[in-house]
């Protein structure tokens, strides 16, 4: 379960101390259960993809997951490019499928969005 801390500050700093003194691992275990400011959320989870995948993905997902609730171009291409990081990092099939069933449910999800949908089609050949 997501905690929020109530000096969300205090806590970002926590994290960039974590980051600073190299102990990535246990900021990318640590991101799971906290609510993180967006650009520090995609920081962790840059991190995370590369060193723990399964953790990193969870991570990328959440992050990912923020933007299509802005309806603005802006926020649905933010969206495509985490997406294609994501696509970009991933090695194994596995994390493919994975991958290709979060576009699955973005798609149901959010498939109101029309302008967001045919961006997703464009970029990913649905």
């Amino acid at each position: 379960m997501i905690s929020r801390l109530d000096d969300t500050d205090n806590q970002a700093t926590s994290f960039q101390l974590y980051l600073a003194c190299g102990k990535k691992d246990i900021a990318i275990a640590e991101a799971q259960d906290v609510i993180l400011s967006n650009p520090l959320l995609h920081k962790i989870s840059k991190l995370g993809i590369e060193m723990q995948p399964d953790l990193g993905f969870v991570l990328y997902r959440r992050l990912i997951r923020t933007y299509p609730k802005n309806t603005d171009t802006q926020g649905y291409e933010t969206e495509i490019t985490l997406l294609k990081e994501i696509k970009s990092a991933l090695k194994s099939k596995k994390k493919h499928q994975s991958f290709d069933f979060l576009i699955s449910e973005l798609i149901f999800d959010l498939k109101r969005k029309r302008k967001f949908i045919a961006l997703l089609q464009g970029q990913f050949g649905l």
